[in-house]
């Protein structure tokens, strides 16, 4: 019987094989390709090679980190399993996962299939059984209705600088969430425009919220029950320096109290007699008298700051006839250019302007135009 010896050693080079793997003295050596130069390679590092040796090596020579330097043993288990390299065919550790935050936000994200981890949210509508959230790549995603699905949403998102809310109906959800969650939230945010059905007591609360936004917009807002701008004036943070208040679906859309609540309740009491706005916007359906109009003018010059572009604007819905331009024409008005502003059934009516300036201070009175009829939202903004 024919024995094979299977322990024999491998055939050696021959002589050719050996000289074909030493360079050529005059040979140029490659450069090396443009992408290599931005790429490392993946593997354990030449510390963690030399440990499968070594008994121990030091481990705070390449972990930086002195929690993990005094507990890792960085023997040839440990090295894969604490390194901050990936393997060439396995995931990544969980140290480093845990290492990079941005995880934690794309899986929050992830969850209501948003396209990008760091999205911002430009947009939210309140619904009866969910929120359509418009976000800054143009895509809208949906999330259930609910304070547990609004708190989880507002811990992972960030507000854009610019923020629109829009509630189609009432949400309890949104005083119900951690008032600190909108905060957050909105730390990123210069503007919010509120509109659309509310109890008072939410706009309230979210009024209180809103801690770093400089504007606040609440136009076309309607209240199921009686509220006025006497119920919120109070609480308007002074970092709002630029303040609008439709007060048409209100229940006090007077000229002279609206501007005494903003006058009495925050500029005198809360404010200490101390300017607070850059620009203010009432949106009434009333004027007053002769008389009553210089003590207006006056109160809403000193709620403004010093500025050339600090002005003060008040709309009414009611149209200006001879007697009420004769009496701005004596308090040094002047024609200014017409603008045009929404109402609530989505038509733009027109408005003539009159703006006066004192001390550098602008005051700009606008009477609805009843010669031109609404012009509906389907033809276009006018310009």
């Amino acid at each position: 019987m024919l024995l094979v010896n299977q322990s024999a050693p491998a055939e050696s080079k021959n002589a050719d094989e050996e000289a074909a793997d030493v360079p050529s003295p005059n040979a140029v050596p490659e450069e090396p390709h443009p992408l290599a130069a931005g790429f490392k390679k993946c593997g354990a590092p030449q510390e963690a090679i030399d440990a499968l040796t070594a008994p121990k090596i030091p481990c705070n020579g390449w972990l930086k980190d002195a929690h993990w330097a005094s507990e890792c043993d960085c023997s040839s288990s440990n090295v894969s399993e604490h390194g901050c390299y990936a393997s060439e065919d396995g995931p990544i550790s969980n140290f480093h996962a845990d290492a990079d935050p941005i995880l934690n936000i794309l899986d929050g994200l992830e969850r209501v299939h948003a396209a990008c981890a760091t999205s911002e949210v430009v947009r939210m509508v309140f619904r009866y059984n969910q929120v359509i959230i418009k976000m800054d790549t143009r895509e809208a995603v949906c999330i259930p209705s609910g304070v547990t699905h609004l708190a989880d949403f507002l811990k992972v998102a960030k507000a854009a600088s610019r923020l629109a809310l829009v509630f189609a109906t009432t949400r309890d959800d949104v005083i119900n969430a951690d008032p600190r969650l909108w905060t957050d939230f909105t730390s990123n945010t210069s503007l919010i425009a509120i509109s659309g059905t509310l109890h008072p007591i939410e706009l309230w609360r979210l009024i209180k919220c809103v801690k770093n936004p400089a504007y606040l917009n609440v136009l076309n807002q309607k209240f199921l029950n009686n509220a006025s701008l006497v119920d919120f004036a109070r609480f308007l943070e002074p970092n709002i320096t630029h303040f609008m208040f439709d007060t048409r679906y209100t229940c006090n859309s007077s000229l002279i109290e609206n501007v005494m609540a903003l006058y009495g309740d925050l500029f005198m009491r809360q404010r200490g007699n101390r300017p607070c706005f850059k620009k203010l916007l009432l949106i009434v359906t009333d004027f007053c008298n002769r008389r009553a109009l210089q003590t207006q003018l006056c109160r809403l010059c000193e709620m403004l700051l010093d500025g050339e572009d600090c002005s003060a604007t008040i709309l009414t819905t009611m149209p200006g006839d001879n007697a009420l331009v004769d009496t701005l024409v004596i308090q040094g008005f002047k024609r200014g250019r017409g603008g045009y502003l929404q109402t609530l059934d989505h038509k733009y009516e027109k408005y003539d302007h009159w703006v006066s300036s004192s001390n550098g201070k602008t005051v700009v009175i606008g009477f609805r135009d009843p010669r031109v009829a609404p012009i509906p939202e389907d033809y276009g903004v006018p310009l």
